[in-house]
């Protein structure tokens, strides 16, 4: 009797952990393999970072009501009869994007739908859909056990197109990147999101750009690799440690700083274009290829720097009046070509151009300057004159033994607008050949991050 006992046990143990791993792989069956962006959310957990209990159903901050809109109400009857814990976001290569989770009781989340938000269910092809009108109109779609959110101008065409190619490839097929999906929910991450950065997608050479970020009240933290699609890491091609010495000609009060080491002959550079081009189309990719032949030209440190005019990092001045300086190391001859192709492309009726001692060149457009130079190998360019400067000591360690660091240090985002907050940005990140490590923290807010940055959104 203990032995049956025991054996019931473990079949009972067996059945809770089938029945608890079951739904994601579910979900991952009903996502393209092809798809653009994949992300799996833990919303519970995220609620809890804006003060909202779930379990509860506590009632949001008006102003984050009127950053979810009417999907707030949507998101705690999903709560109450659904899984929100594993909730996935995916983007199609068409560019539709969907918001899917399993139900546990279709029945009381479509009673909450009617008789709570007094919404109407249309029959369509075999699914269920109740539309949610406002500004930007979404619609819930239901099907047996599994609800998708639509928001406009994604129609149910789409999703079904969308359920059309992951039966003939789905994401769970994708095993690496699946697992890996997975893992950075039941690790405790709270999302974890991955793009795809290659032509190939669907295939078991893909590659993927992950993000797995960890949210508390302080800070939001990321980790960021790039993965194949069997879920193994992906060491970055051509770069570079960066080189320190570099931010002599960076002013140490600068609000924001991002560099890296890089060899651009050696760069595949479509990796990073791809996931730059689904958010910003097409001008984005005639950006690239207008750029294309100096970033492969690259072979060294880049450096993108804004700082306060008047070299007072704690002034929040008007960002109109900001220093802004990039850097990048070239071959002679290579930065000798960018300045001349810079140089004539602004050369125009009504800007007047000379040529300083020093090799610099100045541009005037009015009460408008911009200052190109060869800059000890650097292809240089600024809107106020270039100087010797004593490295931010914290800046330089960071980028010690770094391929890239990212560094925004801003007081108050006020000075964007009257209508913008007063707390400020701290941003601080390093990366390596392999990964990098940021975090995010929002000083001078009383509010936790995550429901500050939601807010503001």
């Amino acid at each position: 009797m203990k032995r049956l006992t025991i054996w019931m046990w473990a079949a009972m143990m067996l059945c809770v952990i089938a029945t608890s791993c079951s739904r994601q792989p579910e979900l991952l069956r009903t996502i393209p393999a092809s798809a653009q962006v994949v992300g799996c959310f833990d919303l519970p957990r995220l609620a809890a970072q804006c003060g909202v209990n779930f379990e509860n159903s506590t009632p949001f901050s008006d102003r984050t009501v009127r950053s979810l809109g009417e999907m707030a109400p949507v998101f705690l009857a999903a709560n109450a009869c659904g899984d929100l814990s594993q909730t996935y976001m995916f983007v199609t290569t068409g560019g539709s994007t969907f918001v899917t989770f399993m139900l546990k009781d279709r029945e009381e989340f479509e009673k909450a739908l009617t008789t709570s938000l007094h919404l109407t269910p249309v029959q369509n092809q075999g699914y269920t859909l109740y539309e949610l009108r406002s500004a930007n109109t979404s619609t819930v779609a239901l099907r047996d056990n599994q609800a998708w959110i639509i928001s406009y101008p994604t129609t149910l065409e789409d999703l079904r197109a969308a359920l059309d190619a992951a039966a003939d490839a789905d994401m769970a097929s994708v095993n690496g990147v699946a697992d890996r999906l997975k893992d950075g929910i039941t690790d405790g991450g709270d999302i974890t999101m991955v793009i795809n950065t290659e032509a190939t997608r669907g295939s078991d050479r893909s590659q993927w750009l992950m993000v797995k970020t960890d949210v508390d009240s302080a800070s939001i933290k990321c980790d960021v690799r790039m993965i194949n699609a069997d879920g193994k890491d992906v060491k970055y091609e051509g770069v570079l440690p960066m080189d320190v010495a570099a931010l002599r000609h960076i002013p140490s009060s600068s609000f924001v700083l991002a560099g890296a080491g890089i060899n651009g002959r050696d760069v595949d550079w479509e990796m990073f274009i791809n996931p730059l081009t689904i958010m910003g189309g097409f001008r984005a990719r005639g950006l690239y290829d207008t750029l294309a032949p100096y970033l492969k030209a690259l072979d060294g440190t880049m450096i993108v720097s804004a700082s306060p005019a008047n070299g007072n990092k704690g002034d929040v001045s008007d960002p109109e009046t900001w220093k802004l300086t990039l850097l990048a190391h070239m071959s002679q001859a290579a930065v000798d070509q960018a300045c001349a192709t810079l140089v004539n492309q602004l050369s125009m009726p009504g800007v007047d151009i000379q040529k300083v001692s020093d090799g610099t060149t100045v541009l005037k457009f009015g009460d408008t300057r911009m200052y190109v130079a060869n800059l000890d190998g650097y292809f240089a360019v600024s809107n106020q004159p270039f100087g010797n400067y004593t490295p931010d000591t914290a800046v330089a360690s960071l980028c010690n033994d770094a391929v890239g660091v990212v560094v925004v240090d801003l007081p108050s985002l006020g000075v964007f607008g009257h209508t913008m907050p007063r707390w400020g940005v701290r941003l601080e990140g390093r990366y390596d050949d392999t990964h990098g490590e940021f975090t995010l923290s929002l000083p001078g807010s009383d509010s936790p991050v995550f429901q500050s940055l939601l807010e503001l959104y």
